[in-house]
């Protein structure tokens, strides 16, 4: 009862939005979410939202948010609805829909991007009209030049004498133009491009819907921006509030949407932190998740605005319950969603820890039952969501990574980018195990062939890189090395997966990583890489700790406190088990419940890791798992099987800050009977291997 008067209060105060009989604005900001329950798994898995029906809830609000009474709609060909798969397809679609639809606000833009010629024609029509150009002729004979030089060989300075004339082109010919040299791939169009997006973005507030939407095709025509190039020229956050009033509004048609998203997408390291227009791209997921029928144009919408929702990991600050309640109006339409457009949606609430059970048990049976439609980069995020949700059904995970490896045998001209997707996807699935033998035995088995003669790190990551990508693409082409070099912080990740990889098979399948034949040497040397040595002052008892992150200064006043209990100094060490996957952890031993001395027995091997001695039984504490940990789904098990493999007992506590605690929990510790973290039942009997047998 207190609930629904609070919730008939949240009606009352909002009258003005509840009476939109197609805005979700109030559902998602005040009624709905508030009517959820999403509780925090004990197992500190991904929540699921509960089977709660959204026309049940709405109807609470007496049917004015959404009507989701359509019954649940049947499979469909998965060919007919896959229209889009690049970004040329995408623009081709979004042009033809704004020039078909909305001409007359468009002239400038053609029908689709091979054919220039309405354009051409246009810029044409306006320059030879007007009286304010004074020298027509030779502004006709540069659009020409323009125009040719997708044909032959361009004159170099085309772009510098459009930029000469720049404030020549009338009216809007400045956007034709614009349009023009993004088109021919001989002409040079960054400079051009950053004028009329500066040009555009003086004053966002005066621009009318159709120069917005061209505003943000023409950030996305001038190529990648960086946030700082973009801030140069016009106001991002002016962007936001434009773009977030417009969508409120309901002033921009399916297109026009797809057309601003893909100027947001374009910027890097861009991330939505408006908070209203984070609320309206929820309200308007949630409009078109209801539209009938969903035609391939709404479905491009929904894709897009899932990407723009979780572009740069904003959606990390987003209201769970708002999530939440988002992805319960797909629970009828993620039928209707080609394969790659309902795997974004499934995915859109991973970084909040929120997913819909029922939505994606619909994917997951899509994705088993035909995988053929996902794309490499789809793969990972798919994987990298079915990792956190913690799925104990491995069959999903196979079938995606059969997809993955039938995808690598079909990319004509691979990429790095193509090289990174596909060893994510194998990374993601060897953490459960789930491993094709043979192709790891084929693809990593060239890297045998790496020789170490005093290499840096550099050297002999530019030579796996080189090695992975002839094995893993049958040497259909070469990659180029500098190009890797120019971006390297997508190399970094890459190389830190490989070896998070090799890391896995060493402890999980020393079997299969034995008959790589590596050389340790090599494989030293990129493990070395990325050892973080331990602060000093984690295991110092008197100096500060303040300058420590939060997670190691946990760890530093619960080795102070454990030494205490025990009675000297070196009874439990501060070590990094497992590098390259956590935390450093709390270790200590016991002979017959006496303490021993960890830094005098605890020494890591030439890859770094440590194994627990033959002498004693020793003890690594790991914090309860739980959402605020961040340890979660099969990233836990493997820190959990890993600890057990390398001959450790784990044992999870909560807050030790109360004295009594921790000597409760040290007591257990000593005895043997303490909390021991779940691992699952496959893993339960796994043999141990100690340091002797090393």
């Amino acid at each position: 009862m207190p609930m629904i008067m609070w919730s008939m209060g949240c009606v009352r105060r909002h009258w003005r939005l509840l009476r939109l009989p197609t805005s979700y604005r109030s559902a998602l900001r005040y009624g709905l979410p508030r009517l959820l329950s999403v509780p925090a798994h004990p197992s500190g898995h991904l929540c699921a939202v509960p089977s709660y029906s959204p026309a049940n809830i709405a109807s609470s609000f007496e049917g004015r948010f959404i009507s989701t009474t359509h019954a649940h709609p049947a499979h469909r060909s998965e060919s007919a609805l896959l229209q889009f798969r690049t970004s040329r397809d995408v623009l081709d679609s979004i042009l033809k829909t704004l020039s078909q639809t909305q001409s007359g606000s468009y002239p400038y833009f053609p029908v689709t991007v091979s054919d220039p010629s309405p354009t051409v024609t246009y810029v044409q029509r306006v320059i030879a009209e007007s009286d304010q150009v004074d020298d027509k002729d030779e502004m006709v004979a540069l659009v020409q030049a323009i125009v040719q030089a997708e044909q032959q060989p361009a004159c170099p300075d085309v772009e510098q004498r459009c930029l000469d004339k720049f404030q020549s082109w009338v009216g809007k010919t400045k956007l034709g133009i614009g349009f023009l040299l993004y088109q021919s791939d001989n002409l040079k169009s960054g400079e051009f491009l950053t004028r009329v997006v500066a040009h555009l973005g003086q004053n966002l507030n005066a621009l009318n819907t159709p120069e917005f939407v061209t505003f943000m095709l023409m950030i996305h025509f001038r190529r990648p921006w960086s946030l700082a190039e973009l801030v140069e020229v016009c106001n991002p956050s002016l962007m936001h509030e434009k773009f977030a009033k417009l969508l409120e509004l309901k002033h921009l048609s399916p297109a026009e949407i797809c057309a601003c998203c893909l100027g947001f997408r374009r910027v890097q390291d861009f991330q939505v932190t408006n908070t209203e227009l984070r609320l309206s791209l929820y309200e308007t997921l949630c409009r078109f998740a209801t539209r009938k029928p969903l035609d391939a144009m709404d479905q491009l919408v929904i894709l897009h605005l899932c990407l723009l929702i979780n572009q740069g990991r904003g959606s990390l600050s987003d209201n769970p319950e708002m999530v939440a309640y988002t992805l319960s109006c797909f629970r009828n339409a993620i039928q209707l969603l080609d394969l790659e457009t309902s795997s974004k949606v499934m995915t859109l609430g991973m970084l909040n820890g929120v997913h819909d059970e029922l939505v994606t048990d619909q994917v997951l049976q899509r994705v088993i039952h035909d995988p053929s439609h996902l794309s490499l980069r789809s793969s990972v995020t798919l994987l990298n969501f079915l990792i956190r949700v913690g799925t104990e059904d491995l069959s999903s995970l196979k079938a995606i990574q059969n997809r993955v490896l039938s995808c690598v045998q079909n990319v004509t001209q691979p990429t790095f980018q193509d090289l990174a997707d596909t060893w994510s996807s194998l990374l993601l699935c060897s953490l459960p195990l789930v491993i094709d033998e043979s192709y790891f035995r084929d693809t990593l088995s060239p890297l045998s062939e790496l020789v170490y003669s005093n290499q840096n790190y550099h050297e002999m990551s530019d030579q796996v890189i080189t090695v992975l990508f002839k094995s893993t693409f049958h040497g259909r082409s070469t990659i180029n090395i500098a190009e890797v070099n120019s971006t390297p912080v997508k190399k970094t990740k890459f190389i830190k997966g490989i070896v998070r990889l090799l890391g896995i098979l060493q402890i999980d399948r020393p079997d299969l990583y034995e008959s790589l034949n590596l050389d340790p040497s090599c494989i030293e040397c990129l493990f070395v890489h990325f050892r973080e040595p331990v602060p000093a002052a984690v295991t110092s008892d008197t100096e500060n700790l303040n300058n420590l992150s939060p997670i190691l200064r946990f760890l530093a006043r619960r080795r102070r406190d454990l030494n205490q209990i025990m009675g000297f100094e070196s009874a439990c060490d501060i070590v990094s088990v497992i590098p390259l996957f956590t935390n450093p952890m709390v270790v200590f031993g016991h002979v017959a419940g006496n303490s021993m001395c960890a830094e005098a027995y605890l020494e890591p091997d030439r890859f770094g890791y440590y194994r627990a001695p033959d002498v004693g039984e020793w003890v690594v504490l790991i914090p309860k798992r739980s959402k605020a940990t961040g340890t979660m789904d099969w990233y836990w098990e493997v820190m959990v099987r890993h600890l057990h493999l390398l001959g450790f007992e784990v044992a999870e506590f909560g807050s030790l800050k109360e004295t009594t605690r921790a000597v409760e929990l040290v007591k257990s510790i000593l005895i043997g009977h303490f909390p021991r973290p779940f691992l699952p039942k496959e893993f339960r009997q796994t043999p141990v291997v100690k340091s002797s047998d090393k």
